[in-house]
Protein backbone atom coordinates (compact mmCIF):
# COMPACT_ATOMS: atom_id res chain seq x y z
CA UNK A 1 0.00 0.00 0.00
CA UNK A 2 2.99 2.09 0.97
CA UNK A 3 4.78 1.55 -2.54
CA UNK A 4 0.73 2.34 -4.35
CA UNK A 5 0.59 5.64 -2.29
CA UNK A 6 4.20 6.90 -3.52
CA UNK A 7 3.62 6.01 -7.02
CA UNK A 8 0.53 8.45 -6.88
CA UNK A 9 2.37 11.07 -5.54
CA UNK A 10 5.07 10.51 -7.58
CA UNK A 11 2.43 10.71 -10.89
CA UNK A 12 0.62 13.58 -9.54
CA UNK A 13 3.82 15.57 -9.55
CA UNK A 14 4.77 15.05 -13.02
CA UNK A 15 1.72 15.64 -14.36
CA UNK A 16 1.70 18.93 -12.21
CA UNK A 17 5.36 19.63 -13.54
CA UNK A 18 3.96 18.80 -17.25
CA UNK A 19 0.65 20.89 -17.08
CA UNK A 20 2.73 23.97 -15.93
CA UNK A 21 5.74 23.66 -18.46
CA UNK A 22 2.81 23.04 -21.23
CA UNK A 23 0.01 24.91 -20.37
CA UNK A 24 -2.97 25.61 -22.74
CA UNK A 25 -3.49 29.46 -23.35
CA UNK A 26 -5.84 31.12 -20.96
CA UNK A 27 -6.66 34.74 -21.24
CA UNK A 28 -4.13 36.99 -23.08
CA UNK A 29 -3.13 38.79 -19.52
CA UNK A 30 -1.95 35.31 -18.04
CA UNK A 31 0.05 34.57 -21.03
CA UNK A 32 1.24 37.83 -22.25
CA UNK A 33 4.15 39.81 -21.53
CA UNK A 34 4.72 42.96 -23.71
CA UNK A 35 8.01 43.84 -24.19
CA UNK A 36 10.60 46.19 -25.96
CA UNK A 37 14.25 44.49 -26.25
CA UNK A 38 17.03 47.02 -25.65
CA UNK A 39 18.01 46.95 -28.59
CA UNK A 40 17.44 45.20 -32.28
CA UNK A 41 18.12 41.45 -32.42
CA UNK A 42 21.79 40.59 -33.41
CA UNK A 43 23.46 38.17 -35.38
CA UNK A 44 22.46 34.76 -34.14
CA UNK A 45 23.07 31.59 -36.52
CA UNK A 46 19.80 29.67 -36.84
CA UNK A 47 20.10 25.82 -37.79
CA UNK A 48 17.26 25.12 -40.33
CA UNK A 49 15.95 21.40 -40.28
CA UNK A 50 17.19 21.16 -44.01
CA UNK A 51 21.13 21.53 -42.26
CA UNK A 52 21.49 24.87 -43.92
CA UNK A 53 22.12 28.10 -41.77
CA UNK A 54 20.46 31.60 -41.33
CA UNK A 55 21.60 34.09 -39.49
CA UNK A 56 18.47 36.08 -37.66
CA UNK A 57 20.06 39.47 -38.37
CA UNK A 58 18.73 38.51 -42.40
CA UNK A 59 15.30 38.97 -41.40
CA UNK A 60 15.62 42.57 -40.33
CA UNK A 61 13.12 44.63 -42.60
CA UNK A 62 10.37 41.85 -42.03
CA UNK A 63 7.81 40.96 -38.73
CA UNK A 64 9.21 37.97 -37.50
CA UNK A 65 7.50 35.39 -35.40
CA UNK A 66 9.82 33.01 -33.73
CA UNK A 67 7.67 30.20 -32.25
CA UNK A 68 9.14 27.40 -29.66
CA UNK A 69 7.73 24.24 -29.45
CA UNK A 70 7.93 20.96 -29.31
CA UNK A 71 6.17 17.22 -30.33
CA UNK A 72 5.13 16.18 -27.10
CA UNK A 73 3.54 19.66 -26.14
CA UNK A 74 -0.12 19.45 -26.86
CA UNK A 75 -1.02 23.24 -27.05
CA UNK A 76 2.00 23.61 -29.11
CA UNK A 77 0.19 20.81 -31.84
CA UNK A 78 -3.07 22.23 -30.95
CA UNK A 79 -1.51 25.68 -32.74
CA UNK A 80 0.32 24.67 -35.49
CA UNK A 81 -2.55 24.99 -38.00
CA UNK A 82 -3.51 28.41 -36.72
CA UNK A 83 0.23 29.75 -36.68
CA UNK A 84 0.41 27.57 -40.16
CA UNK A 85 -2.55 29.25 -41.87
CA UNK A 86 -1.69 33.00 -40.55
CA UNK A 87 2.20 32.39 -42.41
CA UNK A 88 0.40 31.06 -45.86
CA UNK A 89 -1.89 33.82 -45.73
CA UNK A 90 0.95 36.85 -44.84
CA UNK A 91 4.07 35.68 -46.33
CA UNK A 92 3.58 37.85 -49.23
CA UNK A 93 3.63 40.75 -46.87
CA UNK A 94 6.54 40.66 -44.84
CA UNK A 95 5.75 38.22 -42.36
CA UNK A 96 8.04 35.69 -41.54
CA UNK A 97 7.39 32.23 -39.12
CA UNK A 98 10.49 31.12 -37.30
CA UNK A 99 9.03 27.75 -35.66
CA UNK A 100 11.87 26.47 -33.30
CA UNK A 101 12.09 22.72 -32.24
CA UNK A 102 13.08 22.85 -28.53
CA UNK A 103 15.33 20.31 -27.31
CA UNK A 104 14.26 17.05 -29.93
CA UNK A 105 15.93 15.29 -33.00
CA UNK A 106 16.07 16.62 -36.31
CA UNK A 107 14.89 13.08 -37.16
CA UNK A 108 11.75 13.34 -34.79
CA UNK A 109 10.94 17.12 -35.58
CA UNK A 110 11.00 16.34 -39.32
CA UNK A 111 8.58 13.07 -38.70
CA UNK A 112 6.23 15.26 -37.08
CA UNK A 113 6.15 18.21 -40.16
CA UNK A 114 6.25 15.40 -42.71
CA UNK A 115 2.95 13.79 -40.81
CA UNK A 116 0.78 16.96 -40.81
CA UNK A 117 2.37 18.85 -43.88
CA UNK A 118 2.98 22.10 -42.35
CA UNK A 119 5.00 24.57 -44.60
CA UNK A 120 6.65 26.97 -41.85
CA UNK A 121 10.76 26.74 -41.79
CA UNK A 122 11.53 25.24 -38.55
CA UNK A 123 14.96 25.83 -36.78
CA UNK A 124 16.51 23.30 -34.36
CA UNK A 125 17.29 24.16 -30.71
CA UNK A 126 18.78 20.74 -29.57
CA UNK A 127 21.20 22.24 -26.99
CA UNK A 128 18.80 25.37 -26.05
CA UNK A 129 20.88 28.15 -27.55
CA UNK A 130 18.24 29.41 -29.35
CA UNK A 131 16.30 29.83 -26.27
CA UNK A 132 18.50 31.60 -24.17
CA UNK A 133 19.02 34.29 -26.29
CA UNK A 134 15.79 35.33 -25.66
CA UNK A 135 16.03 35.04 -22.32
CA UNK A 136 15.01 31.47 -21.62
CA UNK A 137 11.77 29.78 -21.88
CA UNK A 138 9.02 29.75 -19.07
CA UNK A 139 6.69 26.86 -20.46
CA UNK A 140 6.08 25.82 -23.52
CA UNK A 141 4.97 26.93 -26.22
CA UNK A 142 6.51 30.55 -26.32
CA UNK A 143 6.46 33.20 -29.16
CA UNK A 144 8.34 36.43 -29.84
CA UNK A 145 7.23 38.49 -32.15
CA UNK A 146 9.71 40.98 -33.84
CA UNK A 147 9.46 44.11 -35.57
CA UNK A 148 10.97 45.19 -38.60
CA UNK A 149 13.70 46.43 -36.81
CA UNK A 150 14.21 43.51 -34.96
CA UNK A 151 12.88 44.53 -31.79
CA UNK A 152 11.11 42.20 -29.60
CA UNK A 153 7.91 43.73 -29.32
CA UNK A 154 5.82 41.14 -27.37
CA UNK A 155 6.33 37.83 -25.76
CA UNK A 156 3.33 35.29 -25.34
CA UNK A 157 4.02 32.44 -23.02
CA UNK A 158 0.93 29.66 -24.36
CA UNK A 159 -1.10 29.02 -27.40
CA UNK A 160 -1.32 31.56 -29.96
CA UNK A 161 -4.66 32.15 -31.34
CA UNK A 162 -5.86 33.66 -34.38
CA UNK A 163 -7.28 36.43 -32.69
CA UNK A 164 -3.31 37.36 -31.14
CA UNK A 165 -1.95 36.57 -34.20
CA UNK A 166 -4.32 39.75 -35.68
CA UNK A 167 -3.80 41.92 -32.66
CA UNK A 168 0.16 41.66 -32.53
CA UNK A 169 1.03 40.60 -36.21
CA UNK A 170 -1.46 42.38 -38.59
CA UNK A 171 -0.88 45.87 -36.95
CA UNK A 172 3.33 45.58 -37.68
CA UNK A 173 2.53 44.27 -41.11
CA UNK A 174 0.56 47.29 -42.00
CA UNK A 175 2.67 49.79 -40.89
CA UNK A 176 5.16 48.53 -43.87
CA UNK A 177 2.91 49.28 -46.32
Amino acid sequence: MKHRSRHFILCVFVATLWLAACSPAGTADQNAVITTSPEPAGELPLLMLDGTTVDLADYRGRVVLINFWATWCAPCRIEMPELDSYYQAHGDDGFVLLAVNAGETRARAAEYLAENNYTFPVLLDEDGAIADYFGGLRGMPTSFILNQAGEVTYQHVGMLTTADLDAHLTPLLQSRQ
